[in-house]
């Protein structure tokens, strides 16, 4: 089994289109069973592992292991759970860079979503200033979230089932090594090129470019998990 996980809007659909998988295989389905928000203050969901086991078995009913390739950003909560189920599974978290995703959720309009519906829940360091922080300042909160949510879990994994893909280094040689780490061939290498998923307004998110306070506020959010992700080199 090959999961490829991320943020959302880093890449995920591309990176499934390249290895022949599903994107969001039964997204919905898990969205609407486990993920509507509640009343305010009530707590996370799939809290426990037990949880999580019970979720992973529920959305995989009746795929075969072997063969399975899917891309959601649903797996980085789940990342534990998957590994328990599928001993044999290998990750791929495709990452982008912190400036690219907001631009891209921001056209998507992710800004204008309440925490709870992005996963973000009460006693996330953004949940509470949520109201208050500005559009580009959720977005890079919710970056550094589910990037760590997803890096925490991972960690705790053997090396070898785990591995990063930027999205802005995907040249020949990048997709031999995760076709190697996968043990899934690259089955439609120009999806590299086709902008799989690209936003409706794709050219005027392009376009848009943040302010000089606005790159100050997302640095300053963003930094640690950058550095962890090989955008930055680490000071010092």
């Amino acid at each position: 089994m090959l999961i490829i996980t991320g943020t959302g809007r880093s890449g995920t659909g591309m990176l499934a289109k390249l290895f022949g998988g599903r994107h969001e295989f039964r997204a919905s389905y898990i969205e609407n069973k486990y993920l509507k928000p509640g009343p305010p203050g009530t707590g996370r969901p799939f809290s426990s592992l037990e949880d999580r086991l019970s979720v992973v078995l529920d959305l995989h009913q009746g795929v075969c292991a072997e063969t399975f390739v899917d891309a959601s950003n649903l797996y980085i909560h789940l990342i534990d759970a998957l590994w328990a189920v599928y001993p044999d599974i290998r990750f791929i978290l495709g990452v982008r860079h912190v400036r690219d995703f907001v631009l891209s959720a921001m056209e998507r309009s992710w800004h204008k979503r309440c925490p709870e519906e992005l996963m973000v829940f009460p006693g996330d360091p953004a949940h509470e200033a949520w109201p208050w922080l500005e559009p580009v300042e959720r977005m890079a909160f919710l970056w550094v979230h589910r990037n760590g949510t997803a890096l925490r879990a991972l960690r705790k994994l053997p090396a070898e089932c785990w591995t990063l893909a930027r999205i802005e280094n995907l040249e020949s040689r990048e997709l031999e090594r995760l076709a190697l780490h996968a043990g899934v061939p690259v089955k439609d290498p120009e999806a590299v090129h086709r902008g799989v998923n690209k936003g409706p307004n794709l050219e005027q998110a392009q376009v848009r470019r943040l302010t000089e306070r606005e790159e100050k506020c997302l640095m300053k959010i963003a930094e640690p998990v950058m550095v962890q992700l090989g955008y930055l080199e680490a000071e010092g």
